[in-house]
């Protein structure tokens, strides 16, 4: 590898303290002089005859019960760590974006005049409402706390084995409320009719996994409550998407404007 040698191969161990289903990293190191990395995985397709999802591979509720059983011990690992020094190595992926927008509000409504936007109402497609409705997400503690959430939960970093889904692609990892994660899971991987169905369902279902994992869970009141909030953050990051195939933006777009409309999300963050 020339002046960049990555050196000798190192074991990395799976994340023991988490109990979640990750692929096995067999060796990783970064250059001393320059920004060049090497990361070697297990081959999931051989190793546990995995099948990974697309974005928009069909998704039932039993298999987001599946993928919320494994987000439920992410959450559970760090649950309240409201405090910086408490996740020393990872900071609030919301308020960097509150901070840090990656476009103009006028670039924004550009984007959403497109076709992206179509599907919705002028008024749930306006660019600062968008970007207004995250900045009330950054404190969002009480009665939850926060804690380590993965942050880009759709169905194309998910993963299927014998013994049931994980989730991979971990670059959006943030500390916020356990809600960011189930809300832009629920609302990314299902289709409307199915997300409107299932979802109280759904919520139900991972608070007993938490409860299971040894956490005094929230009330569901106080869970749909963060869910219908925080379907915001969800809903922003594919309004700022660029990069990808333009189907994957509209149709998210489409799910995640539709479940912020029904929700009444923007309405209750006072945007």
């Amino acid at each position: 590898m020339g002046k960049h040698d990555v050196g000798q191969v190192q074991r990395v161990q799976r994340a023991p303290v988490l109990g979640m289903r990750l692929p096995h990293c067999v060796y990783s190191r970064v250059a001393d002089d320059g920004p060049y990395a090497v990361l070697v995985m297990e081959d999931l397709t051989v190793s546990a005859n995995a099948r990974f999802l697309t974005a928009l591979s069909p998704y039932s509720p039993d298999q987001v019960a599946s993928s919320l059983e494994q987000l439920s011990r992410l959450h559970a690992y760090s649950w309240r760590a409201k405090h910086p020094k408490e996740l020393p190595w990872v900071g609030s992926r919301v308020q960097y974006f509150v901070e840090n927008p990656p476009y103009s509000v006028l670039e924004l409504q550009k984007m959403m005049d497109g076709e992206r936007g179509n599907p919705l109402p002028a008024k749930y497609k306006n660019a600062a409402r968008i970007q207004n409705s995250i900045a009330p997400l950054v404190e969002w503690a009480p009665p939850d706390g926060q804690c380590l959430t993965h942050g880009d939960s759709h169905a194309g970093n998910v993963y299927e084995t014998a013994a049931g889904s994980a989730i991979i692609d971990w670059a959006m990892m943030g500390r916020a409320s356990y809600s960011l994660d189930l809300a832009y899971h629920i609302g990314a991987v299902l289709s409307i009719e199915s997300r409107e169905a299932s979802e109280r369902h759904l919520i139900r279902h991972y608070l007993d996994c938490l409860r299971g994992l040894g956490v005094d869970a929230p009330s569901e009141d106080a869970t749909w409550h963060g869910y219908r909030a925080h379907m915001a953050y969800a809903y922003y990051m594919w309004a700022i998407t660029r990069k990808v195939p333009e189907p994957l933006t509209i149709e998210f777009v489409k799910r995640l404007g539709t479940a912020v409309i029904s929700l009444g999300t923007f309405e209750l963050l006072g945007v």
